[in-house]
């Protein structure tokens, strides 16, 4: 995966002769979470993890995001089969809309809004057992441009989700994240 995106970073770069593949970003960086829902197995769970992004600039104020990871969580047995408590994860992929405020120059500070729409799933490590859920995620936070292509975005998503489990027990709750992550510029 390193290789893949250190040759996309160079692609992306003018530094390579002005070839460009988008104007927007390519990210990483970490999260801290936790869940709350009425399934008893992911209530009140929560844990740290990373994500992914990618970003495409419509206009300098307004980009389509797409964005994966997860993180680490602790699971409760679940209520329909019987399973113990044991380690487990809880992973996401959204895609949707960010907004972007005030101007890009390092040292500014540029407020952002976000509306995606999100897959997530929450697993069980050592045992057959699954929350499949789909919702929509809401996202704030600032970014901070720094020296020529970078930037950190601090933020927070709230996540809404409803689904079923591998055994038919339905699910619904929310997922709040605080995230910090670099960005690379591909524009400029």
């Amino acid at each position: 995966m390193r290789p893949l995106v250190l040759a996309l970073c160079a692609i992306a770069s003018s530094g390579c002769a002005g070839v460009r593949l988008w104007d927007g970003y390519l990210g990483a960086g970490g999260l801290a979470g936790t869940i709350r829902s009425d399934h008893p197995s992911i209530d009140g769970q929560g844990g740290a993890g990373m994500q992914v992004l990618l970003g495409y600039d419509f206009t300098p104020s307004v980009t389509w995001d797409t964005r994966f990871g997860g993180m680490w969580i602790d699971v409760a047995p679940p209520p329909e089969i019987v399973y113990p408590a044991d380690s487990g994860g809880f992973a996401f992929f959204a895609t949707g809309v960010v907004l972007r405020f005030g101007h890009e120059a390092p040292g500014s500070i540029r407020p952002f809004l976000g509306l995606h729409a999100a897959y997530q799933a929450f697993q069980f490590d050592s045992y057959f057992y699954q929350i499949d859920a789909l919702g929509g995620a809401l996202s704030g936070g600032v970014e901070l441009p720094l020296a020529d292509r970078f930037a950190l975005r601090l933020g927070g998503t709230a996540t809404y989700f409803t689904g079923s489990s591998t055994y038919d027990a339905r699910a619904s709750g929310s997922v709040l994240l605080v995230t910090l992550d670099a960005l690379y510029l591909t524009r400029r």
